[in-house]
């Protein structure tokens, strides 16, 4: 063997294993759409487009300061807060709909209410509503009977 090949086959080697031992890179991935937030519930009749957020629905504090959360589209999509995917059930989602297009639901506000020690905090966001909402409650609080009505349609569909 030359000195040439002496010096080219260990290079051959030494970059073979390189090219082996490297980690692949992933394709490139496209963007991720944006969530479509658009007044879509202004009618009863009109059923959500399948990635309108309908409801962000988050609980936390209490005893431990836990977290939950869930997002809801007009799919039926339930995505929580460690990323876990499931089916809303129809009816359930229906429902939902359908409280999220009452006008009485459309003018909701926040009750007065204060923290207190160890409840939980109940933050429900609308962003589909002709103007987006975000409604805060606490455990222990007097609702107005339509948050009530919401926030069971929620749970009914987070379940």
């Amino acid at each position: 063997m030359n000195r040439f090949q002496s010096i080219l086959v260990p290079m051959l080697v030494v970059a073979a294993l390189g090219v082996a031992c490297t980690t692949p890179t992933a394709p490139p991935t496209a963007a991720p759409s944006p969530v479509p937030t658009t007044a879509v519930l202004n009618s009863p009749l009109s059923a959500p487009a399948a990635d309108t957020v309908l409801v962000v629905y988050e609980r936390s504090g209490g005893i431990a300061g836990q977290r939950t959360s869930f997002t809801v589209y007009g799919d039926g999509r339930v995505i929580t807060s460690n990323g876990t995917t499931t089916r809303a059930n129809p009816e359930a989602l229906k429902a939902l709909v359908g409280v999220l297009a009452r006008p009485a639901t459309q003018s909701l506000a926040s009750p007065a209410a204060r923290p207190c020690p160890d409840c939980f905090r109940y933050t429900i966001t609308l962003p589909s509503q002709p103007k987006p909402i975000t409604l805060v409650t606490y455990d222990g609080t007097t609702n107005p009977p339509e948050l009530n009505a919401l926030l069971e349609a929620i749970q009914a569909v987070t379940r």
